[in-house]
């Protein structure tokens, strides 16, 4: 009698447990859904207001105690601007310049005019969750600094006579944070002008007349990751120095990236479906590691000289590559500890034994050539094999067999 009983109550806890534990993995694998009910985009609970205008850490603190602002400006307790409907027609729908103090400008619908959101020598302002409708220009900043833009919902339903310009434009700002914004119908998707050190990331950009996410005027040590771009004219386009462009999925565009600068490194992006993949003009940068499919005219069309190519996968373009320059497309022969060269569809030599060819690929153009080819597709490096929500995915999985095989061992020992 006491075994059966042992046997119903590990059969119960089983029971009790299985479920538990599969919620918290259906949790890991579905974020999107748990975050989602977090968002209230009914605007019957906004305040329509009259466009919000602040200049210096004086005028914000008067504001924010007449407007009954929650927050002090302090870090740990940042100055709160949320839930209001500006429909600013001629002019400018929030405009914040010269304040250092915190703040957030958060779960926002900012419609019509010229100007969504202007900052001006602005740091530390945190600007997520708005929606910005029908503005020519929809965020400007000049002259920021430490400032985060992230989660904001960028695009034009209306056809002006004009381009609708551009949806998030950094001037001669530095060190700010482009993150999970959504723009469409633009002239200009995100903008980095004379602007050093920010990063642009997880974004998505459609449907923009001129480019997708520019990064020019003498920009540099900016980071482009994760981002894709979709059915623009030039999807990324990177002047300046020492800028990193990694990880994005460009399709559908005319030129997907344009390279003008020198000394950048272009790595693990996935480009297809566009005129041109990759366009490059400027010198000594740095390209591997990229995917270049079905491209109508050229994989990659180099001009400049002294770039670097390897381990990149040139898959069925109509043109793979064409070079009118001096660049070298590889790394050293991988018998002698080098990076070998680049993956080509249509290469027609042998493996010679270690998956580099035995003849060379050569590159149409100025004379260039691949001299160690690779035959096999070259595997993705070992840290990008298990990405976060993976590994979250596999402990939650490791954590059902360790409760499980416990049950069972209680189980049987009391049997």
């Amino acid at each position: 009698m006491v075994n059966n009983m042992v046997r119903e109550n590990a059969k119960k806890t089983f029971i009790f447990v299985t479920p538990v534990v599969l919620i918290l993995l259906l949790s890991l694998v579905t974020p999107g859904l748990t975050q989602a009910e977090d968002v209230d985009t009914e605007e019957n609970d906004y305040i329509i207001r009259a466009p919000i205008r602040i200049d210096g850490n004086d005028d914000f603190a008067e504001q924010a105690a007449a407007e009954g602002w929650v927050g002090d400006g302090s870090e740990g307790d940042p100055y709160i601007i949320s839930g209001y409907i500006i429909d600013s027609r001629l002019a400018t729908c929030v405009d914040i310049e010269n304040t250092s103090v915190h703040f957030k400008l958060i779960d926002n619908h900012l419609y019509g005019g010229i100007i969504g959101i202007h900052l001006v020598d602005v740091r530390n302002g945190i600007i997520s969750g708005n929606i910005v409708s029908d503005k020519r220009e929809s965020l400007v900043s000049a002259g920021s600094e430490d400032s985060s833009v992230d989660i904001n919902t960028v695009k034009s339903d209306k056809i002006y006579d004009q381009p609708p310009f551009r949806g998030i434009v950094h001037h001669r700002s530095e060190s700010n944070i482009i993150i999970d914004n959504h723009i469409s119908n633009k002239d200009t998707g995100i903008g980095l002008l004379y602007s050093n050190n920010n990063t642009v990331v997880n974004n998505t950009v459609s449907n923009c007349g001129v480019g997708g996410i520019s990064v020019i005027y003498d920009s540099h040590n900016n980071t482009i990751a994760n981002n894709t771009i979709s059915s623009t004219s030039i999807g990324l386009d990177v002047d300046g120095t020492n800028n990193t462009v990694v990880n994005n999925i460009l399709f559908d565009n005319y030129i997907s990236l344009s390279l003008r600068g020198s000394y950048n490194t272009i790595s693990k992006n996935t480009i297809s479906n566009s005129w041109r993949g990759i366009i490059i003009r400027g010198n000594n940068n740095v390209i591997y590691g990229n995917i270049l499919s079905a491209n109508t005219e050229w994989g990659i069309y180099a001009r400049g000289n002294n770039n670097l190519f390897y381990q990149n996968r040139f898959i069925d373009n109509e043109g793979q590559a064409y070079d009118e320059g001096d660049n070298r497309w590889d790394n050293g022969d991988p018998a002698e500890g080098g990076d070998g060269g680049n993956y080509w569809s249509d290469y027609e030599g042998e493996n010679r034994g270690d998956g580099i060819g035995d003849i060379s690929y050569d590159i149409e153009g100025n004379d260039n050539r691949d001299n160690y080819p690779w035959i096999i597709e070259q595997p993705e490096d070992d840290g990008d094999i298990l990405s976060d929500h993976l590994q979250l995915i596999l402990i939650a999985v490791i954590s059902i067999i360790a409760i499980l095989a416990v049950i069972f061992v209680v189980w049987r020992k009391r049997a």
